[in-house]
């Protein structure tokens, strides 16, 4: 597979506004999150971590891992919705979810299974409201955990736990410097999400009804050789590839 449908595959969204003479701002957004920030809550201290299936087609996430609970040793299996849709208000041909500038509101559910080391096993069924606020790419969830089953003593069918998250999905923000005579440019982005930043450079092209096309332009990853399984780009911290955008302003 080339990079090319590798990153159409991760779906990545790009915006590009030129600011100034000779320099352009641009947001690269991705559906990517790293999922283990939903089970970072006080007391719990990840251990090991995997994803069999981040959701981009199913709409379904499936983890799987082992962790410490206040120092129990406790292995997990779970599920949950994705939180992506094609939600699109303003009917601008981008999903709400990247729209910095919207608010955005979803419910989510889910399930997952827990063994802890000594004590016995529970079952829990998830439901989530998750938001942003406009101005925002930072993800609010306020989660409910409902016990379905359980062989651990005082831990009963019914009980619930009222959990609030932060996620923000992995995305990218900088600026372009361009020359319109020779039409050559230099990219540089910031992650968000994970840690990092990149840069290329190459030459571009200015195409009919809004359109400009770049050589080369940088992509923020999992960089997590965990996910390499399910696609061998989200092994990497960064991606690149040549790659046609809408822009606003007169693209000179």
């Amino acid at each position: 597979m080339s990079l090319i449908k590798k990153l159409i595959l991760l779906k990545a969204i790009a915006g590009l506004s030129f600011a100034q003479a000779n320099t352009a701002s641009i947001e690269i957004f991705s559906p990517l999150i790293d999922y283990s920030t939903l089970f970072a809550n006080e007391g719990v201290e990840i251990i090991e971590y995997q994803v069999s299936d981040l959701g981009l087609s199913s709409g379904i996430v499936r983890v799987s891992g082992a962790m410490r609970v206040n120092g129990i040793y406790t292995t997990f299996n779970g599920e949950l919705d994705s939180f992506t849709t094609n939600q699109d208000t303003n009917s601008n041909g981008i999903p709400d979810f990247y729209e910095k500038n919207l608010y955005y509101a979803m419910k989510m559910s889910g399930k997952g299974s827990y063994s802890m080391q000594g004590y016995g096993n529970f079952s829990a069924n998830i439901s989530a409201n998750v938001y942003k606020n406009s101005g925002q790419s930072r993800f609010t969830l306020d989660e409910t955990i409902t016990i379905q089953s359980s062989t651990i003593n005082g831990l009963y069918p019914g009980q619930t736990e009222v959990v609030s998250l932060t996620i923000t999905p992995i995305h990218a923000t900088g600026t372009i410097n361009y020359d319109p005579s020779t039409k050559m440019y230099s990219c540089q982005v910031y992650y968000f999400g994970t840690t990092g930043s990149s840069s290329t450079s190459g030459s571009y092209s200015v195409g009919t009804g809004s359109i400009i096309s770049f050589t080369s332009l940088p992509f923020p990853s999992m960089g997590n050789s965990a996910f390499s399984s399910i696609l061998p780009a989200l092994g990497q911290r960064d991606l690149s590839g040549g790659v046609t955008l809408s822009y606003k302003g007169s693209g000179n």
